[in-house]
């Protein structure tokens, strides 16, 4: 538990090894240690000035694959393979690249879940287009369309055609429209309203990435409908605001914008507070990646009070927790 020193000093006494201390030595004791601590961290920011540079010298290619390969999650060593890869593609070093490249697809063959495989091989493909590597670019592809087929659920499926969808738009906008359409078909298959919309919702941003907006706008709007049939208040609340988000993401910022309202004016519906509370965060995390920071911790205040006001201990304390951990991890601007 947090205690202010203040609360001492203000009932003009303190306690220490249970002997009491007068107000004026108590604040002679905490100046000095308040003064202590200024240059303490004086002296640690003029040190810090002085060894910016040494500090902040960049790694060589071999260091940096040295602290990939160290990696013990197979997605994370992979990601940090293919940016190191298409460092060295834009250095010049095309033969050291490739090798980069060659244990990228080592690592991604080891990532057991298959979404995460997808994400990976998708996150690879646009890294290499970026640099000009197609076909480097079109193996990954490939791995992950792989994986995809092998995914037993059809909405998680469906997802993961339309993110790779995403990713060939970069350097194939004929296969891109193969794996749109595919995934627009299974969408029509998922009978839980809520994933299908999910499904349509990244359907539709896909169908923006390859510059078919008529066929996105159709998408867009038919997940808003199918949103607004969810029966339970918070997973319609959800929905919306996921489809508000790949809005936003596609540069339809009016859209996004109303569809977001809609998410808000839904959200006021749903019981009990901590619901309520869960649905606000998960808004707030959506307005977050939708490119407006201070709208989500305004947000958060708001679920915060709304927090404070819950009866149940056990209920407040959890939505407190759940609030105070995304102002933390949520960027402000």
């Amino acid at each position: 538990m947090f205690v202010n020193p203040g609360m001492f000093i203000n009932r003009g006494m303190a306690l220490n090894k249970g002997m009491i201390v007068s107000k004026g030595r108590v604040m002679r004791v905490l100046c000095g240690r308040w003064w202590a601590c200024c240059l303490g961290l004086a002296a640690l920011a003029a040190a810090g000035c002085g060894e910016k540079g040494g500090s902040e010298k960049k790694l060589t290619f071999d260091e940096q694959l040295r602290k990939a390969a160290a990696q013990s999650a197979a997605d994370v060593r992979a990601r940090e393979f293919v940016r190191i890869a298409g460092e060295q593609f834009q250095a010049k070093d095309v033969g050291g690249a490739m090798q980069t490249v060659k244990r990228a697809h080592r690592a991604a063959d080891e990532v057991a879940d298959l979404s995460t495989r997808v994400s990976v091989c998708c996150f690879a493909a646009e890294t290499l287009a970026r640099v000009g590597q197609s076909d480097a670019a079109a193996e990954f592809v490939a791995k992950a369309i792989s994986a995809a087929e092998n995914i037993q659920d059809l909405e998680t499926r469906a997802r993961q055609l339309a993110r790779i969808a995403q990713a060939q738009a970069r350097f194939a906008p004929q296969m891109a429209s193969v794996s749109i359409e595919e995934a627009e078909k299974l969408a029509a298959e998922v009978e839980d309203l809520y994933g299908r919309v999910l499904v349509l919702a990244m359907v539709g941003r896909s169908y923006d990435a390859l510059g078919r907006t008529e066929e996105g706008q159709r998408v867009f709007a038919s997940a808003v409908e199918y949103a607004g049939t969810i029966e339970d208040a918070q997973r319609r609340t959800m929905a919306l605001a996921e489809v508000a988000v790949q809005q936003a993401l596609g540069k339809r910022q009016a859209e996004s914008e109303k569809t977001f309202k809609d998410a808000m004016k839904h959200c006021q519906q749903v019981e009990p507070a901590l619901a309520r509370v869960h649905a606000l965060a998960d808004i707030a995390q959506k307005l977050s990646r939708a490119g407006s920071p201070d709208r989500a911790h305004k947000l958060l205040i708001e679920a915060e009070k709304l927090s404070a006001s819950i009866a149940e201990p056990d209920a407040q304390t959890e939505a407190l927790l759940l609030i105070r951990s995304l102002m933390a991890k949520l960027p402000r601007q």
